[in-house]
């Protein structure tokens, strides 16, 4: 149906792809208003950026690529929904420097759910990336 309509609209000379998309999609909501306080150090900057950065997926929307993941993970930026495991191993090193080994654990945790659900851990937590995984750094956690 959405194709059908995008290939009976698209050449149009009205045509506008952004209110296409806005019609016939949820759009995820995104995280850019984060702005960090001026002055601060650069271990104040980065200890304030693990809220930011940090994404809970325990239910998605039916048709979203987006894989649900148990527990709350660190996500490589700020428009990211997604964690990559290659990232991830880098991510938790910062983590467990700045005292947040419940977010490392919990980072562990959703590995460990991947491996049971899948039977390896995927590129990233998209159905997209199912089929392929990167370098296995869970032997350096």
């Amino acid at each position: 149906m959405i194709l059908a309509d995008y290939r009976m609209q698209k050449n149009q000379a009205s045509f506008d792809l952004r209110h296409f998309v806005e019609l016939n999609f949820t759009l995820p909501k995104e995280n850019d208003t984060y702005v960090p306080p001026k002055g601060q150090t650069l271990r104040q900057h980065i200890d304030g950026l693990w809220p930011v950065l940090t994404r809970s997926t325990v239910e998605v929307e039916k048709w979203d690529s987006l894989l649900p993941l148990p527990k709350p993970y660190v996500v490589p930026g700020g428009r990211f929904r997604e964690v990559y495991y290659w990232d991830s191993y880098f991510t938790m090193l910062g983590l467990a420097e700045s005292g947040h080994w419940d977010k490392v654990e919990d980072m562990v945790a959703n590995f460990a759910a991947e491996i049971d659900a899948w039977g390896h851990i995927p590129n990233g937590n998209r159905t997209y990336y199912l089929s392929r995984s990167q370098p296995p750094s869970s032997p350096l956690w």
